[in-house]
């Protein structure tokens, strides 16, 4: 297979798709199931319900990884471990904070029992403009008819006070 990857992508030969194979499979009863995970994950990060955060994770050992830390490991050739769940289950739901967070510009692409969530957003410490934002991409699975988080991956940066204003 490694073999036939520069023939596939070389441009004198003309790879034919066949009909049909680049048709995602996406239904409007899925769609509103996926908006309703991501209803669950901020309300579950806002009300620091952590049992209804984990009720939306395929399990606790996930691919969940901040990228924040990538550029303070300077020119380690380890690779990070990305199974993080638990920094964050301890940052969000046991450290007393109460946060508040919300999503915007959310795209979602789904094909049969895959999808993939794109999105931004605000985290704030509930009362002030302290927090974080960012980029998250996660990769979602239907297990059982049920939607799960099966790895998230997100950026996340300090929020200045005038970043915290409503839309951004």
């Amino acid at each position: 297979m490694i073999a036939m990857l520069p023939l596939a992508l070389s441009p004198a030969i003309a790879l034919e798709i066949p009909p049909g194979t680049a048709k995602h499979e996406v239904s409007a009863k899925d769609q509103q199931a996926i908006k309703d995970l991501l209803a669950t994950y901020t309300r579950a990060v806002s009300t620091s319900d952590e049992a209804a955060f984990a009720s939306i994770l395929l399990n606790e050992q996930i691919p969940f990884f901040s990228t924040d830390g990538l550029a303070r490991r300077g020119a380690s050739q380890s690779p990070p471990d990305t199974r993080q769940y638990q920094d964050f289950r301890g940052a969000v739901f046991r450290s007393h904070q109460h946060l508040t967070q919300r999503f915007y510009n959310v795209s979602i692409e789904q094909d049969g029992e895959l999808a993939s969530v794109s999105l931004d957003f605000v985290t704030l410490l509930t009362g002030t403009q302290r927090g974080s934002y960012g980029w998250k991409t996660l990769q979602l699975i239907k297990v059982g008819g049920v939607w799960k988080i099966a790895s998230e991956f997100y950026s996340a940066y300090s929020l200045r006070p005038s970043d915290a204003r409503p839309g951004k």
